[in-house]
């Protein structure tokens, strides 16, 4: 029977089985309870040990997850984020007067703050 299944069409590898789709929706919604719960992210050997599997398999959800613009993915242990949440932090911080240049990742004050001024006359 050579690498494929009796039965198994040419492509059909690169189809996802039902333990990934399954892992997948797993780990965003264990995210998703982290996040509303604690605030922050969830570390990777947090969300293998909560579903019972390994890092290399939540990495590689989180990755499919990511690409499919279901969760952000920051630099650092705990950088796993929400996209309604970022929608709605620069929603806010537009609301109360920062502009916000997504494609350039910045976010600055509209009105820059005057510098303090020491006046020593008359002491």
């Amino acid at each position: 029977m050579g690498a494929m299944a009796a039965g198994q069409q040419a492509g059909e590898g690169a189809r996802l089985s039902p333990t990934m789709v399954c892992r997948r929706a797993l780990v965003l919604d264990f995210v998703r309870g982290y996040i509303g719960r604690w605030g922050i992210s969830p570390s990777l050997g947090e969300i293998a040990a909560a579903l019972g599997t390994n890092r290399t398999r939540v990495q590689a959800a989180i990755r499919a997850l990511a690409a499919d613009g279901l969760l952000l993915r920051g630099k650092g242990p705990r950088a796993l984020a929400l996209p309604d949440q970022r929608s709605a932090a620069l929603s806010i911080l537009r609301q109360l007067g920062w502009a916000v240049d997504e494609p350039a990742g910045s976010v600055t004050h509209s009105s820059p703050a005057v510098p303090p001024v020491l006046d020593y006359k008359g002491r």
